[in-house]
């Protein structure tokens, strides 16, 4: 286990490196990301996943995807200093959060039947292969995913510049069931 300061270090590591990848890489990893997503979930009956942020992996079209198939697609939606999960029905159905990220509206969504989720799709900054992952530094997923059954699948979901072989946790992270990269 590295010492918590080094989380800030490793985020600042991270950022440098997806600006050294390009744009056209990013969408290529991206792109890779979603075919293994819907090719491992071919029909999943209800994901909560994430709106991606320009330095996240876009799983936009896995999305659309389950969507049009008729899966359940739960976003979270920023709450306070915590997240709740609404489903939505479409993407004209989100807004954009105090924090920037767009999330459900919560006026048009309504909020998520947990228990009935069979795939969470977790962001990150950075991963370590045994599941370990680094956010942003606000804790919101790691308090997210307490309130959530421990047998529901965690996927992080990352480009390979956000893979490393040990990254700092603390008691409170949680650990992912598995990380998909375009390289695992």
């Amino acid at each position: 286990m590295l010492p918590p300061e080094a989380k800030a270090v490793l985020r600042r590591r991270v950022r440098t490196r997806l600006r050294d990848c390009g744009h056209g890489q990013l969408e290529r990893e991206s792109a890779s990301i979603c075919s293994q997503l819907l090719s491992r979930n071919p029909s999943p009956a209800h994901v909560l996943a994430y709106w991606p942020l320009a330095s996240e992996p876009d799983i936009r079209p896995a999305l659309r995807t389950w969507l049009s198939g008729g899966c359940h697609i739960s976003l979270p939606l920023v709450e306070g200093e915590g997240l709740s999960a609404r489903e939505i029905s479409d993407f004209d159905a989100l807004i954009r959060g105090d924090l920037g990220v767009r999330e459900p509206d919560p006026a048009r969504c309504p909020a998520s039947q947990l228990k009935t989720v069979d795939l969470i799709i977790v962001p990150g900054v950075a991963f370590a292969s045994n599941g370990d992952r680094l956010g942003r530094g606000g804790g919101y997923y790691d308090r997210f995913l307490a309130a959530i059954p421990t047998e529901i699948p965690r996927i992080g979901v990352a480009f390979a510049c956000q893979i490393f072989d040990v990254i700092p946790t603390e008691p409170h992270d949680w650990q992912l069931s598995a990380v998909i990269t375009t390289r695992r």
